[in-house]
């Protein structure tokens, strides 16, 4: 798997998980357990790199050791409620077996429409997602020192970087 890709697919997935969160009032009563579940992927915090799957439109893919993260052969494959249950470890008592499924249906479907048109698709990235950005395309922005980076990702409420899928970037300063 390429940077580019699985970046750009585990954007789309974050994209799609807060997109879903907003939208599907069936699981409004749930709201609080859906965002931690959006905040621990997005943050990466247990280094599993979770994606769309390369291979399979309807799956998720995860690494489940950091330096599997870019190898799509040593990545794991599973659909995306299977993955919150058994890799995060959600339990029934904390997010309804039907909040789940739909909130995992509307994922996979919102960020399986982003991947049919790549060319109207735009990526904010900031905070840590920023720095993975970074990290990842160490050639692709020119200039950036470390001390830059830290600044960036420190203060996402005032600067994000904006990525489309035919590579145009800027940084925007809000």
């Amino acid at each position: 798997m390429e940077f580019n890709d699985s970046l750009l697919r585990r954007a789309f997935l974050v994209s799609a998980m807060k997109k879903a969160k907003k939208y599907d009032h069936h699981i409004a009563y749930e709201m609080k357990n859906i965002q931690s579940i959006i905040d621990v992927i997005e943050k990466d915090a247990d280094n599993s790199f979770v994606t769309l799957s390369k291979d399979d439109s309807e799956k998720v893919s995860y690494a489940s050791k950091p330096e599997h993260k870019f190898n799509d052969d040593k990545r794991i494959k599973c659909s995306f409620d299977v993955y919150i249950r058994r890799r995060m470890g959600v339990k029934n008592s904390d997010l309804s077996d039907y909040s789940l499924e739909k909130f995992a249906n509307a994922v996979i479907d919102l960020a399986n429409d982003k991947l049919k048109h790549p060319e109207t698709n735009i990526i904010e990235y900031s905070g840590s997602e920023l720095k993975l950005y970074f990290r990842t395309f160490p050639k692709g922005v020119k200039n950036i020192t470390d001390r830059e980076v830290l600044l960036y990702t420190e203060n996402k409420k005032k600067v994000s970087w904006v990525a489309s899928t035919n590579f145009v970037r800027a940084f925007v300063w809000k």
